[in-house]
């Protein structure tokens, strides 16, 4: 019913622009002199046009029943207020003149471009932005990009994923963007099923590593509801304000986060210092260009240790992401620097165990973190929220963990495996890992007092 009403309204806008464009053009051509030296009858029909067409704009537009036959009443005795004056008091209508002429001009001027701006704005490109704007990655990706291109945002006050997904297809929306834990929610809503995704014209994910098997599921769920996009994965840091690269829409390379933006710089180099390392090789990941901020707040140590001018006279942001550069220039997003474990001399990437993890049938969504080990430095244990219908039992914990043994090498092998109902999450909707890693220290603590 709703979509017949706007066709409606679209119709009737259409119908008084042309009615509004002959009318003129009869009027111009009877009486080339102007507006002003009409006869009483023709100017009062010209006024009348002017102002019902005014008023039938609002009624294609409106909200409001009272509103729009307040708005259709005022403009006809305006009409005929005028049409009055001009009629009987030929004095009146010379001092009246330019008040006439601004009456008859301005309803018709106002009337054309708002009914422009109506129209055109039913084609303008809408993104749903569900991410905090305190956040880079809310304010300068979810809602800058796409003012700056003369789109539409719709704001998301307080996220839930049901809500979301029924903002999606109720506005068919042309963007979204959001943190891998909101893919992941969108999965599981019934209220999806059947929904009609064929307006998306771009997914974007960031604020963390979309592990291979989360993308794998949403893009076949994308897919599945007649989208024709996959998601399209991109990396950025507060240090730089928004997103620094990103996914080309037409070449897709399994585990990357794409390649730099026009006038965006990175290159990878050994952790701390400024020797780049080959192609293929694991470094510290180091941008540049003309989002980069100009300094941490009252905080000039923190500064001139994250922000350094090289030989090349480019000032590097140095993320403590670890990464590789392929040949073709495009990224691969290893971890944080800080999150890597150490265990028994070996470096551990959390990233590459959960990607492992996820892809198992049990597992809903899976963290890894580092436990202080006397003997190894650090171990490896695994929280993992299980698919709907899995059983959080010993049973299924063994069938894990076997799954681990065949698939992780032996020195990152989890010692054990918890279930959780649910992750942690940070305001951005990442999942807390450092809040897993709080507990369990906790843990570790309580049980070495008694």
């Amino acid at each position: 019913m709703r979509g017949k009403k706007q066709n409606v309204r679209l119709w009737a806008v259409a119908f008084w622009l042309i009615v509004w464009q002959l009318a003129a053009m009869a009027l111009h051509a009877a009486y080339p002199h102007g507006a002003l030296l009409l006869p009483s009858p023709v100017s009062s029909l010209a006024r009348l046009i002017s102002l019902a067409g005014t008023a039938v704009f609002w009624c294609a537009i409106g909200t409001s029943s009272m509103h729009i036959l307040g708005g259709f009443l005022l403009s006809c005795a305006l009409a005929v207020v005028l049409a009055a004056l001009s009629a009987r008091f030929s004095r009146v209508k010379e001092l009246l003149a330019p008040l006439v002429a601004a009456v008859k001009t301005v309803p018709v001027a106002s009337f054309i471009i708002l009914a422009l701006i109506w129209l055109s704005s039913r084609t303008l490109p809408l993104f749903i932005a569900a991410m905090p704007l305190f956040h880079g990655f809310g304010l300068g990706v979810c809602v800058h990009t796409m003012l700056s291109q003369g789109g539409r945002c719709i704001l998301i006050p307080r996220f839930t994923a049901k809500s979301y997904a029924k903002q999606i297809v109720k506005y068919k929306c042309n963007f979204i963007a959001g943190v891998p834990t909101l893919y992941e929610a969108l999965l599981r809503l019934p209220s999806m099923d059947g929904a009609n995704l064929s307006s998306l014209k771009g997914v974007f994910s960031g604020g963390d590593s979309l592990s291979i098997e989360l993308k794998k599921k949403f893009d076949k769920f994308l897919y599945d509801h007649k989208a024709s996009i996959q998601v399209r994965e991109g990396y950025g840091t507060t240090e730089t304000v928004t997103a620094c690269c990103l996914t080309p829409p037409h070449m897709f390379k399994e585990g990357s986060i794409g390649l730099p933006f026009p006038d965006t710089y990175i290159k990878i180099v050994e952790p701390d210092t400024d020797r780049e390392v080959p192609y293929g090789q694991e470094g510290e990941i180091l941008l540049a260009g003309p989002t980069v901020m100009k300094e941490y707040m009252n905080n000039p140590e923190e500064t001139a240790q994250t922000l350094r001018t090289h030989a090349d006279g480019l000032t590097w942001v140095y993320t403590g992401d670890l990464g590789v550069m392929d040949e073709q220039g495009f990224i691969y997003f290893r971890g944080r620097a800080k999150r890597m474990i150490i265990s028994s001399g070996y470096n551990v990437y959390p990233s590459q165990i959960e990607n492992i993890l996820d892809a198992h049938e049990y597992v809903q969504m899976s963290c890894v973190i580092g436990v202080p080990d006397p003997y190894k430095m650090q171990k490896v244990k695994a929280f993992v929220k299980l698919a709907q219908g899995v059983p959080a039992t010993e049973e299924t914990k063994q069938v894990l963990m076997a799954y681990c043994r065949k698939n992780v090498a032996k020195y990152a092998m989890p010692y054990d495996i918890e279930f959780k109902e649910d992750m942690p999450k940070t305001l951005v909707g990442k999942v807390a890992y450092r809040q897993l890693e709080e507990e369990e220290l906790a843990k570790i603590k309580a049980a070495e007092e008694k």
